[in-house]
């Protein structure tokens, strides 16, 4: 009897320390999964802040309901707590109720961004901490009853964004074809360069102060605004900004159509000479590459492709649908018509005259019943000028002709002209940007809005800048050099212009030069997210 009492106690002692065990083990793996489920909260909650910060720069207040603002000196901090629900996560302000994860285990988050003041595009910083409460009974000694983790994202500087690229290709057709009927030629290159790409003997503007030793790149110093000539690449961290030559070409252009009902080839090059790459899909056989179509002295080329070789087939792009993003325009509020000295009546801006202030951080907005910029008549911009035209106030939108010419005049000039309404005609003199480094980026020709109008370019001098309306036709005629990039429903290139895509347009800044970017409302994406230590 005696040994069956002992053997039976160490039955049970053996059993109460298994039993022990494997609560443990339970707690343990349980805390494990908790823990994945504090991550998966964390990145809810950064698409939470995008979605809120996204919204916000378009103006719709539902998307920030139960979000607390609080502007400081510099920027301004956003947050939240969220409760994880059965439909996702929702304001806790609202007493919801919470997603049952099992046993009593329920989740939040609590997320914080910010922004520069007056800039909600320019997202700086993003916090989201995921936090679980542990389920009923498996709290072990000395742990707390709840766990979290926590993504961080923070931007590069205080001068960019995390918006997404919308100029990415040369030239793009959303909806229809591409067609080239002449012999253009397309290349590329960088207006704001890397430090380390800069090429001995050009010429560069420093555009921001930055921790480069300048001097040798051949600047006396890192002044912003300094012009100098660079002696060789560089080495360390800055920004310049650089004009087109020969000498930094590149092969990054790229010429798209979405057009993904056509039966016949979506791309037309004919003559035209690509540097760079040609994007399309066939109705028919999307594996294959039938969308091209060629002449005899069309080029597809890229820095490798023999000299015997016309099309290269690795710069053949066969995608479901090529990428064209189409993005909603954000239009800013203006301070009301033109100014008396710019028009003879109408609210036509169609006299000689000067607009804009290069003091000003932010754009002057005027509403304008339409541009007609004829013989003799000059119109110059000095600062950041946005002109909403809600024409036609005589026919068309914008029509610019004969000796007709619209100027940017000073390193802080930008044009934006919404053409919200009627034809574009970009002829005559066309916009010229004067300066010494006239930058794509400072001149956007928009309308996200207008449909049944067409756009036409036969301008005679150089066009700096982009052009961008997703839902009309637009016809090139022009035989003069285009540095920037062109997006339309349907592209037609009638004359022989040489097209410089900017690479720099495929980085979107909040810089008040920068037109093409300010009003155009790219998503917030973020890269570089960092988690806590579980």
């Amino acid at each position: 009897m005696l040994a069956a009492l002992c053997l039976a106690m160490v039955f049970a002692i053996s059993l109460s320390s298994y039993i022990a065990l494997c609560y443990t083990s339970l707690a343990m793996s349980t805390r494990n999964v908790v823990n994945d489920h504090c991550l998966e909260l964390a990145e809810a909650g950064i698409e939470q802040a995008l979605y809120a910060s996204n919204g916000n720069a378009q103006g719709i207040s539902s998307a920030t309901t139960g979000w607390t603002s609080t502007p400081g000196s510099l920027v301004t901090t956003v947050t939240t707590t969220m409760t994880m629900t059965s439909s996702g996560l929702s304001p806790s302000s609202g007493n919801p109720t919470a997603l049952n994860y099992g046993n009593g285990a329920t989740g939040q988050t609590n997320i914080t961004f910010t922004y520069l003041n007056g800039q909600p595009m320019a997202i700086q910083t993003i916090t989201s901490q995921g936090v679980m409460t542990l389920p009923t009974g498996t709290i072990i000694s000395g742990a707390t009853p709840t766990i979290s983790r926590t993504l961080t994202y923070t931007g590069p500087s205080t001068s960019s964004t995390a918006a997404a690229p919308l100029f990415v290709n040369a030239v793009a057709a959303t909806t229809g074809r591409v067609r080239f009927t002449a012999a253009a030629t397309l290349d590329s290159y960088n207006s704001n360069p890397p430090v380390t790409s800069l090429v001995g003997g050009l010429n560069y503007e420093i555009a921001a102060v930055g921790t480069t030793d300048w001097t040798q790149i051949g600047a006396t110093s890192n002044t912003q605004g300094l012009v100098f000539t660079a002696s060789g690449p560089g080495t360390g961290s800055g920004t310049a900004y650089a004009n087109y030559s020969a000498a930094v070409a590149g092969y990054s252009a790229v010429v798209a159509s979405q057009d993904v009902g056509s039966m016949s080839a979506t791309v037309r090059l004919n003559d035209a000479v690509v540097h760079g790459y040609a994007a399309g899909y066939d109705y028919n056989s999307p594996s294959t590459d039938n969308w091209l179509s060629y002449a005899g002295g069309g080029k597809l080329v890229g820095p490798n492709t023999p000299s015997t070789t016309f099309i290269d087939s690795s710069r053949i792009l066969t995608s479901q649908v090529p990428y064209q993003p189409v993005f909603p325009e954000n239009l800013p509020n203006g301070s009301g018509n033109l100014p008396v000295a710019c028009t003879t009546g109408g609210n036509i801006l169609n006299r000689t005259s000067s607009i804009g202030n290069p003091l000003l951080p932010t754009p002057l907005v005027y509403y304008a019943a339409g541009i007609n910029v004829g013989n003799g008549v000059t119109v110059s911009i000095t600062g950041p000028v946005v002109l909403i035209v809600y024409g036609p106030g005589f026919g068309s939108a914008v029509n610019i002709a004969g000796t007709g010419n619209i100027q940017l005049t000073t390193p802080q000039a930008s044009l934006t002209i919404f053409a919200n309404g009627g034809n574009v005609v970009i002829g005559g003199q066309g916009i010229t940007n004067m300066n010494a480094f006239p930058l794509p980026k400072s001149v956007a020709i928009l309308s996200t809005t207008s449909t049944g109008y067409t756009v036409t370019m036969s301008e005679t001098q150089p066009f700096y800048g982009v052009v961008y309306f997703p839902y009309q036709s637009i016809t090139v005629s022009s035989n003069s050099s285009i540095y920037g990039s062109i997006v339309g429903s349907t592209i037609n290139i009638s004359g022989s212009p040489a097209i410089h895509y900017d690479n720099a347009l495929r980085t979107p800044d909040t810089l008040s030069s920068s037109a093409a970017f300010a009003y155009v409302t790219a998503p917030i994406t973020v890269s570089g997210l960092l988690a806590s230590v579980p």
